[in-house]
């Protein structure tokens, strides 16, 4: 039956509808194009209303043909996803856009049975519309033949514009690479990109040469598969994507639009290739005009279908971890790093900037690992071939890093050879690709003898630094860019990595005997002199037991360095431990959730590091070398080490999804600092527990299942793919698993039992044979391989092998035996340490278990801690709230050994995230079990006691027993912790004694205090009658005026009898202070000529990102600048300035630099004025790092009245440019 619509004829109503039931058993199918149709559709024409609607099982769309050809509607499951103009056609040129939304006539339309067909002519093109709907999916294919030859400035072949809220991600199966386009985290973090609401930026248009995508909205359920195909697919480059933001009256809508070229396209940019410009930032199209010509006809098949978006997170059945969280962190994260189908993937800020340094391809191929999809692994493959055939010189020098534009950063910088050859073997370790394989092998060889030739030491191989003073200020010489010193621990670690994995293949796949000699021998004399002490010309520490960063850089247990360590054989089993037992001394001690890069200072000797220095990497919190250092936690046989890590990492995700920044503070985890808005790498301890967890390991020849998780994790089946075969390993206990196989192993599976006896027998059932002996090798290891061929499901069980250590639970009481919350409101709006501080005493106890009480519908892993007065953490555990809660409403864990507790203050916590499982807030009443009182609700990393009394947030426990005898004992607090303080100033802190013994506690306090300091000891009396009891004592302290700028340490000591004492330590920052903007304002400060705008802000774009000191910095917008151009800012005191005991005034100055110039130079200078007079002095600094520039005023007659001070910067330059500086901390020194 046929149905046309000419012009305004009138068309009446009609329904085809299909028959829902299916026909009866041996029918012959239904004939699709008759009213009697298929299962499961409907086509319906409405001429009243000009529409026909089209509708399957889960889909229902709408065209509107009244004077427009366009589909308006489209709900998926019952969920409106269009907005605005929905489905249409539209051509730009240089006369302006024609679109399908608005046409001089009717369209003709013809119905028959599921197929609907669509005609129009635009002044640009006639185009011919076929719909076919079925019960699955909607097919539709836009015909379109050009009226005349033309250059389309821009196409949509079909343009979409989806709802603002209608969908959260795109999924691209082109190369499994993933948008984040929406949802909560992204439309509040996200910027410079896709996201909607208040981040929405409709400059950003980015594309990828796909037209098939799934469109993903995990809060809704709602999932829209568009395969695509067009008649230019054969032709290179021959179809694409564009999307981007723009605002309409529905709201931040998202579009997409088709573009075919029967010639290829061309990116708009100047690289060829597209590297640096599959996005850009002006709103302009990503691509060159499109030449067409009379007669030509393009056609775009879209096949539309609704999906279940679990089908794209589901990883398994994960037990004692939060998989949806671990499962978005994986592919809503992770997956953006791919940037196409023939571009690869980077790390910073892909597709915005989309590059392939090759000093990042070792942390991508570990990330691809977690989603080893065939076109996945092609995309990487292919970004891999770019770097051979555009970023390896003659030469063999490797440079960075888009391919088609030669060197940009990085150049010569150690990792990039040694990262690009551990990108190729670990590519092929996923694909087994022998002849890709060969197709890289010339130009790794290259790469790597040109790094040994020109940039290794002859004797050692240690990797040179490239710039061997490099300073704090400056950025070079590898990934990190902070090594200084003559050789470079990080990249030296690498490149053994590097030639032991060549070293393999050369002899097992390529057969080249010879070369894999020569670099065994290479990697075996890096080994056997970076192993020496430092003194001896190493690189191993003694003192930290640690590995050393660079031969100049401070011994500072740098993460990065040891982690690449870890992740080899460079150093020995006990050599590692040692590595790891000494980062985890050192997080327990900072009460670190995660592993921050370093506390110890890079380059000062005895400082500490700023907690977000040099963009976070001198001291901040980067997520790749955390996910690295997951190597050797297998090494401390304690997975819940591990499980607790990964539990603190997916809290930590929650938060803010990891949006808006590179790296983070280590103290202030929310605190974002470095330059990126994104870096997928973040998420690498996803990789960690997959590799080194869940035991996932592929090498050349093999896959290597080592397993390393707790009981809590056992009955976890997690998802996997072996080189194209789909597999799940259950854990049914930490040393059984189960494989199932759905397809043929395609390489050996070797199983391995970790933490065993070295030499000993244990009887492992490797099913479906009988049980055998094996011996645990040196390391501890027990193996047991599974030919290739084999099919499952078999079984991997080690009947004798020890479990993981757990502490005995039996007979420990609950600290916490009844909670009533009262009126106490539930919350999960902060991202922090939340519990209880509580007095241990008379007697000793043993601590058990660790637990948090169990509101309705939690179901997140929490990590709860004992923390003690110092702030160490002294037991941890991961609490898996799906786990069954006990009468008292809570959820335990069981330590993996007993922990004691002396009498005294300890703080009881859980880490809370937002918008996770919801706890009570602070005013419910705990009861407490005998030896525990329970003194008050406390959060944050200070633990700020908010409600005193028998009350907690969350509330958490602990299990425990009372060992020992009693004893009285006698604790020390001090508030505040840490102040800022000008010379001369006088301070008060409270000084809180708290004890517990049979009579009152009485003694004197005295403080420890900095030459020229003062302050008189106090009194005490603490009112103990047999329970935990305090008194609060004020002391004041008088800073002395000569006191330098500077951190001061303050020891308060509390003296009771029977040689009761206790020591508690603050830190004053001397700082005489004029100007520190943290009230979030100007504080005066104006601009000169030529300055567009100064503001306080809280952070930066580029290095180091934050303040130097407090919560904000003083920027200013230099504006367009040409050449050796002057900024200038001011500020004239209401009262004039009194510097009469001032010897130098100071300020922190810093700009984000003027690239891609190269600067001579920066200098900045400070001019103070005393009504006609002046005196100023002019500083050099670098760029992207805090400087501080002083003038010397100890000889200045008019220092008494200074009445306006200007900073003047000036770049000494070339050429045109605009960049933006900083200026912080504005003082004197006495």
């Amino acid at each position: 039956m046929t149905l046309r619509k000419a012009g305004r004829s009138t068309i009446a109503a009609l329904l085809l509808a299909a028959a829902f039931a299916a026909p009866p058993a041996g029918a012959a199918p239904g004939d699709l194009a008759g009213a009697t149709g298929a299962a499961g559709w409907s086509v319906a024409a409405d001429d009243a209303a000009g529409t026909v609607t089209m509708c399957g099982e889960r889909y229902c769309a709408e065209l509107d043909v009244d004077g427009a050809a366009a589909v308006r509607s489209l709900e998926v499951d019952g969920r409106e996803v269009l907005a605005g103009g929905g489905l249409y056609s539209s051509v730009t040129t240089a006369a302006g856009e024609v679109t399908s939304l608005d046409l001089d006539a009717d369209p003709v339309v013809e119905v028959t049975g599921d197929t609907v067909e669509v005609r129009f002519a635009t002044p640009a093109a006639d185009e011919v519309w076929t719909f076919r709907a079925g019960a699955g999916e909607l097919g539709f294919t836009l015909g379109r033949t050009y009226r005349a030859d033309a250059s389309l400035v821009e196409q949509g072949t079909p343009a979409i514009t989806f709802a603002e809220d209608a969908f959260e991600h795109l999924r691209w199966p082109g190369d499994g690479g993933n948008f984040p386009l929406g949802g909560d985290l992204v439309n509040t973090y996200q910027e410079s990109w896709l996201a909607g609401g208040d981040r929405v930026d409709p400059n950003i248009r980015t594309s990828k040469e796909q037209v098939g995508y799934d469109l993903l909205n995990p809060a809704t359920g709602v999932a829209l598969s568009i395969d695509a195909s067009t008649s230019h697919d054969g032709v290179g480059s021959g179809r694409a994507t564009e999307l981007w933001r723009s605002r309409e009256d529905s709201g931040a809508v998202l579009n997409l639009a088709v573009l075919t070229s029967a010639t290829g396209l061309r990116y708009a940019g100047p690289n060829p290739l597209g590297y640096g410009y599959q996005t850009t930032k002006n709103g302009t199209p990503v691509f060159a005009p499109v030449a067409v010509t009379a007669g030509q006809t393009d056609e775009v098949t879209l096949r539309l279908a609704a999906a279940d978006v679990d089908d794209f997170y589901d990883l398994g059945d994960l037990r004692g971890v939060n998989e949806q969280a671990l499962s978005a962190a994986i592919n809503d994260y992770a997956r953006w790093m791919m940037q196409d189908a023939d571009k690869g993937a980077s790390t910073e800020q892909p597709q915005l900037q989309s590059e392939v340094p090759p000093l990042e391809m070792h942390w991508i191929a570990q990330l691809l690992q977690l989603f080893p999809e065939p076109n996945a692994i092609a995309a990487f493959e292919a970004g891999l071939e770019d770097i051979r055939d555009h970023l390896i010189e003659p030469s063999g020098r490797v440079i960075c890093c888009y391919p088609g534009f030669g060197s940009t950063w990085g150049h010569d910088y150690g990792d990039q050879v040694p990262g690009f050859a551990l990108g190729v073997a670990m590519a092929y370790e996923l694909s087994g690709d022998d002849e890709w394989l060969a197709g890289m092998r010339d130009g790794v060889d290259r790469a790597i003898d040109h790094l040994i030739a020109n940039w290794t030491d002859p004797e050692t191989r240690f990797v040179r630094n490239v710039n061997p003073e490099l300073s704090e200020a400056d950025y070079d010489n590898d990934y990190w860019e902070s090594s200084t010193g003559a050789f470079n621990g990080y990249t030296t670690a690498l490149l053994y990595d590097a030639l032991t994995r060549w070293s393999a293949l050369e002899r097992d796949v390529l057969g080249d005997q010879e070369r894999a000699g020569e670099l065994a021998d290479l990697a075996a004399t890096i080994k056997e002199h970076y192993n020496r002490d430092v003194a001896d010309g190493g690189f191993w520490s003694p003192d930290t037991q640690t590995f050393l960063y660079g031969t100049g850089n401070q011994d500072a247990l740098y993460l990065p360095v040891n982690a690449a360590v870890l992740k080899t054989d460079l150093a020995d089993t006990d050599r590692r431990r040692a590595i790891v037992e000494a980062v985890e001394a050192q997080n327990a001690t900072h009460n670190y959730d995660l592993h921050p890069m370093n506390v110890r200072d890079l380059y000062v000797e005895g400082a500490t590091a700023r907690t977000a220095g040099k963009g976070g990497e001198n001291g901040g919190w980067y997520g790749a070398p955390d996910g690295d250092y997951y190597a050797g936690l297998p090494l401390l046989d304690d997975p819940q080490v591990l499980q607790t890590a990964v539990a603190s990492f997916l809290l930590r995700y929650q938060a803010d999804g990891f949006h808006g920044a590179t790296a983070w503070d280590r103290d202030k985890p929310l605190s974002e600092t470095a330059s990126g808005v994104w870096f997928p790498t973040t998420v690498m301890p996803a990789w960690g527990l997959y590799h080194y967890g869940y035991g996932f390991q592929p090498e050349y020849d093999r896959l290597v299942l080592a397993p390393y998780v707790t009981d809590a994790m056992s009955g976890s089946a997690v998802d996997y793919t072996w080189r194209g075969v789909p597999l799940t390993v259950t854990y049914d206990d930490p040393v059984s698993f189960r494989v199932s196989l759905r397809g043929t192993l395609p390489t050996p599976l070797t199983v391995r039992w970790l933490n065993q006896e070295p030499g000993a027998q244990y009887r492992v059932a490797l099913g479906p044979g009988q049980p055998r002996t094996l011996t645990a090798g040196p390391d501890g290891a027990v193996e047991a391989e599974v030919p290739a061929g084999t099919r499952g499901p078999l079984w991997a069980r080690c009947l004798t092998c020890e479990l993981p250590p757990a502490a005995d639970t039996s007979g420990a009481e609950p600290a916490v035996r009844g909670y009533d919350p009262g009126d106490a409101a539930t919350r999960s709006d902060a991202y922090e340490q939340a519990g209880m501080r509580i007095a241990v005493g008379p007697r000793p106890v043993e601590v058990t278990s660790l637990g948090r009480f169990k509101a309705d519908g939690n179901s997140d892993v929490h990590r709860v801690k004992i923390v003690d007065v110092e702030g160490a953490v002294v037991a941890s555990a991961a609490v898996d709230m799906t786990g069954r809660a006990d009468r008292d409403g809570f959820v335990s864990a069981a330590l993996s050994e007993p922990v004691t507790l002396q009498p005294g203050l300890y703080d009881v916590v859980s880490t809370e995230t937002r918008g996770g499982d919801t706890w009570y807030d602070a005013g419910g009443t705990v009861q407490a079990g005998p030896g525990i009182t329970v003194l008050g609700a406390v959060s944050g990393r200070q633990f700020e006691v908010a409600a005193e009394g028998a009350t907690s947030y969350g509330p958490v426990t602990f299990g425990y027993r009372q060992v020992g005898e009693p004893q009285p004992w006698l604790q020390t607090l001090a508030e505040p912790r840490t102040v800022r303080a000008r010379s001369g100033e006088e301070l008060t802190f409270d000084v809180t004694v708290w004890g517990q013994a049979d009579a009152p506690l009485a003694g004197e306090l005295t403080a420890d205090l900095p030459d020229g300091w003062t302050a008189e000891p106090q009194a005490f009396e603490v009112p103990a009658d047999g329970a935990p009891a305090s008194v609060t004592v004020p002391v004041t302290v008088h800073v002395s005026p000569d006191a330098p700028t500077g951190d001061a340490r303050l020891a308060f000591t509390a003296t009771g009898p029977d040689g009761l004492s206790s020591t508690r330590t603050v830190t004053v920052s001397v700082a005489n202070l004029l100007f520190d903007f943290d009230d979030g304002t100007t504080q005066g400060w104006t601009g000169g000529p030529g300055v567009a705008g100064v503001r306080a802000v809280p952070s930066m774009a580029n290095g180091p990102g934050v303040p130097y000191a407090g919560t904000h910095l003083l920027e200013f917008d230099g504006g367009p600048m040409v050449d050796a151009d002057p900024r200038t800012i001011s500020v004239e005191p209401d009262t004039p300035l009194d510097l009469s005991h001032a010897s130098t005034f100071y300020a922190q100055v810093n700009s984000y630099g003027a690239w891609p110039l190269s600067p001579d130079s920066y200098e900045v200078t400070i001019t103070l004025h005393s009504g006609e007079e002046s005196i100023s002095a002019t500083s050099e600094y670098e760029a992207n790092v805090w400087n501080t520039a002083t003038v010397d005023v100890s000889s200045w007659e008019h220092r008494d009245a200074v009445t306006r001070v200007d900073v003047t910067y000036v770049v000494n330059v070339d050429g045109e440019y605009r960049l933006f500086f900083d200026l912080d901390s504005v003082g004197y020194d006495t």
